[in-house]
């Protein structure tokens, strides 16, 4: 067999081994460990201290979920208030591959001992707006607009 079909056969047979790997990974791994980068992203992206106190639990399979507990989302610096959000336990199951295809199918919603805190300054600012003024995304009127499909969702305690 020539040099050139022997790089061709292993390549073949290790790209597609290499991905089995990943994805076996994904599928077994406990994701709770990246909590601290978890919260890193979601305050960096929000522009609002995101921390979680309790477990975290990610499950990818075709039915996946997520569950976490002690959630707590600060307000804006200019309120009295620390806190916007917290949230004793939040579960949510969706299937995966409706990410791809579209829409979003969520099975559950389970928001359980939640504190929410709307207000508004004096000078008009709410805590609930999260974008600054200039940073709000051009909306695309022809862009695909899949959605979410939601099953069920349960609050309870709030």
């Amino acid at each position: 067999m020539s040099r050139r079909r022997r790089i061709a056969l292993w390549s073949g047979l290790c790209v597609p081994a290499l991905i089995v790997i990943a994805i076996s990974w994904l599928l077994t791994t406990e994701l709770g460990h990246f909590k601290p980068q978890i919260e890193r992203w979601a305050s960096e992206k929000t522009g609002r201290q995101i921390s979680i106190k309790g477990d975290l639990q990610i499950n990818l399979a075709r039915q996946s979920s997520i569950v976490v507990e002690d959630v707590h989302i600060g307000n804006p610096a200019w309120a009295e208030q620390p806190e916007m959000l917290s949230v004793g336990r939040l579960e949510v199951r969706f299937d995966l591959g409706s990410i791809f295809s579209g829409p979003l199918l969520v099975d559950l919603i389970d928001l359980d001992d939640a504190k929410l805190s709307l207000i508004e300054s004096e000078s008009g600012d709410r805590n609930w707006v999260w974008p600054k003024e200039g940073e709000v995304a051009a909306v695309d009127p022809g862009a695909d607009k899949k959605g979410i499909l939601f099953a069920q969702i349960d609050v309870d305690r709030v």
